[in-house]
């Protein structure tokens, strides 16, 4: 029997404190807070790059040797059927709100209870603003990663691949 209850288990045990209107809300409202102060208007410079990537993950020609590194964003992106630019653009501003979201998940998991202009001064931080003035960079979803891994106790083999996971969306 493992120590550490999984991802899934945790969250439903605690279900009420996270997965509730107002925390869901309150990430929505600042993410279109943040939208409006910084409109995502086209992806980044390596966003429209991995967007190409979106496209075939697994035969992409990477002239520039970076983009080819960091693979997980746009395989997960072609996964899900989000290919292209338009699609990948998209699936960006998705994962900009779910980052909002971890990150008031974060705080509502240490108990520290925020007001609308605390979140919003969270957003409009770097880690989440660049993600609406370049959208489609892979930073994010490392974020997440992480940011799930200091919420939901886990046990030492699921944070091993989460660094692993973390790694492949940005090494």
């Amino acid at each position: 029997m493992d120590l550490y209850p999984s991802i899934s288990e945790y969250l439903a045990q605690r279900k009420s404190e996270f997965f509730n209107r107002k925390t869901l809300l309150s990430a929505f409202t600042v993410f279109v807070s943040a939208g409006i102060l910084v409109f995502p208007s086209r992806l980044g410079i390596m966003g429209v790059g991995y967007a190409e990537m979106s496209k075939d993950p697994f035969n992409f020609r990477d002239a520039s040797s970076q983009i080819y590194q960091r693979l997980l964003l746009p395989g997960i992106a072609y996964f899900l059927q989000f290919k292209g630019p338009v699609l990948f653009y998209l699936f960006s501003l998705l994962l900009t709100f779910v980052l909002i979201l971890c990150t008031l998940l974060f705080l509502r998991s240490r108990d520290i209870q925020t007001s609308f202009l605390e979140n919003l001064s969270i957003a409009v931080s770097t880690f989440i603003i660049t993600q609406f003035q370049s959208p489609g960079y892979t930073e994010q979803l490392s974020l997440i990663i992480i940011l799930l891994m200091v919420t939901v106790p886990l046990g030492f083999l699921p944070r091993i691949a989460g660094v692993a996971l973390a790694l492949f969306a940005h090494e």
